[in-house]
């Protein structure tokens, strides 16, 4: 039995660490996903964002659908992102992604990443007034951010409208593509 709560809308071999700045690691701590106090309604209403990639190429939307729980007995976020995004194309290649919790300060450069393709762009984290470091696994982490979760994908599975209540379902009707469900095992949690 496990508790479920759900957020929204480069394929990577083992990785090898790549060189870090000590600098911006240095206000980073590692935690457990068990220290994390879980309240997907309330972060979903902060500004969020999913990011995919590596030091050589990545890309980040925001997000406001997701959720934390247990599946399979490990600690989960489960993302939802639409065929119509950039992202998808990478989330469909990856094997690891990061989720981060930005401060309300935060909210307008995340909002830049909801309004701003990366198929326009060269690096939109940066166009949006953002920096990065990255995870000993490779895997971006934006340092603007005050909590960023890293997932390995264990689950990816398009949702099918003929499945989603009716009233619900509407949402579908602008002519968008549908979502995705991507679930991710926590690996890792830093937090500021």
């Amino acid at each position: 039995m496990g508790l479920f709560m759900s957020f929204s809308s480069c394929t990577q071999s083992e990785k090898s660490a790549p060189a870090e700045d000590a600098t911006a690691n240095a206000s980073w701590q590692a935690i457990s996903p068990q220290e994390v106090d879980y309240n997907a309604v309330n972060m979903f209403k902060d500004a969020m964002a999913l990011t995919v990639g590596n030091q050589e190429y990545h890309n980040s939307m925001a997000i406001a659908w997701g959720g934390f729980g247990v599946l399979w007995s490990r600690p989960v976020i489960t993302v939802y992102v639409s065929s119509s995004r950039y992202t998808y194309s990478l989330m469909e290649q990856t094997e690891y992604f990061t989720v981060s919790s930005f401060p309300e300060s935060e909210r307008d450069k995340v909002m830049y990443l909801g309004r701003f393709s990366g198929r326009d762009t060269k690096d939109k984290i940066a166009d949006a007034g953002l920096t990065v470091d990255y995870t000993d696994l490779g895997n971006v982490r934006i340092n603007e951010s005050n909590l960023c979760f890293e997932c390995k994908l264990i689950y990816k599975e398009e949702l099918v409208k003929d499945n989603i209540n009716p009233e619900v379902a509407k949402f579908y009707d602008n002519g968008l593509g549908m979502h995705s469900m991507y679930v991710g095992e926590i690996v890792n949690v830093w937090k500021k």
